[in-house]
């Protein structure tokens, strides 16, 4: 699990200081895929070359599998796996060398490395790769064959930071695929970051929404079975503030995370709902029951780029 609290980052170029992340929280939980979501400057890949143990210099408080990523950096970045945006392939070795070469780096043994490779040959279908050049792979082959290479110590975790820029729409479908079994076979939490929004839709189970260094909100995983369901509520006679603990701490107690917003003297409150059929009518009479009158309400099948679109615009309290 990983756990981050108060995670802030500061950068000073050309005399002027830049707050890259500014008091960050958020857990991923154990065996999950979570996604970040966010404009370019952002704070994706500054999150996560911080989480990956690549840099040390930030505040705050990151635990990882319950190692503290500031004492024990040296022990957590074994269990971790990380693709950089740019990749890092050598154009002269073929995959079979660069295998064997990074996995020597890690010091793992001559048997244990050839096990390894023909382990994960076999699991993701590269056998055919392993005597060519990364000069001579698409931009797909070259991305699989990153995660592969991170793939060889083993790791709990893999950070993935933007790793179909790029590619084709055909390309990131596999690529996607690929993602999705390393997950499911290997049990791997994954963290990754990208532009396009069906790749966190298809891959997620949840969504972190950065702007401008600040988390503005955490999106669910798309449910087959849920339905995307605002309800617009009058909220007087409590404050503002009242109104939006209130709504806070209703559907907390039923495990739900809603999104809440305030537009034109109103609370607009966004939440995915399993079964609604019977979640929506009992949503309506405890809002109701707690002063917060149900004005209107609203079904949607789950679009992750409309949620995206409300929250980037949305006043939020």
């Amino acid at each position: 699990m990983i756990l981050v609290n108060n995670l802030s980052k500061d950068y000073t170029f050309r005399g002027k200081n830049t707050k890259a992340l500014n008091n960050v929280s958020f857990s991923a939980e154990s065996g999950i895929i979570c996604g970040l979501l966010g404009s370019n400057g952002a704070g994706k890949s500054t999150m996560l070359n911080i989480l990956s143990g690549r840099d040390a210099k930030f505040e705050g408080k990151i635990s990882v599998s319950g190692a503290d990523l500031k004492t024990e950096s040296r022990q957590i970045r074994r269990i971790i796996g990380y693709v950089t945006q740019g990749g890092c392939l050598s154009s002269l070795l073929t995959v079979r060398d660069e295998l064997l070469f990074t996995a020597t780096t890690y010091g793992l043994n001559r048997h244990a490395i050839k096990d390894r490779i023909e382990e994960l040959a076999q699991a993701f279908n590269i056998g055919h790769l392993l005597s060519k050049s990364s000069s001579h792979m698409s931009g797909g082959e070259k991305r699989k064959f990153e995660i592969i290479l991170a793939l060889l110590t083993s790791p709990k975790i893999l950070i993935l930071d933007e790793p179909s820029t790029g590619l084709d729409p055909q390309s990131r479908l596999n690529l996607s695929s690929v993602i999705k079994q390393i997950n499911q076979d290997f049990k791997i939490t994954v963290l990754i970051s990208t532009h396009y929004l069906a790749e966190l839709e298809f891959l997620c189970d949840k969504i972190l929404v950065l702007d401008a260094g600040e988390l503005i909100a955490e999106i669910p995983g798309v449910k087959s079975n849920s339905v995307l369901t605002t309800f617009t509520c009058k909220y007087e006679p409590l404050s503002a503030e009242g109104a939006f603990n209130r709504v806070q701490c209703i559907f907390a107690e039923t495990g739900y995370s809603p999104k809440i917003t305030r537009r034109d003297g109103v609370l607009i409150v966004t939440v995915q709902l399993t079964e609604p059929e019977s979640s929506i009518p009992k949503a309506i009479r405890i809002l109701n029951d707690n002063s917060l009158t149900v004005l209107s309400l609203n079904q949607a099948q789950n679009n992750l780029s409309q949620i995206y679109s409300d929250i980037i615009k949305a006043e939020v309290i």
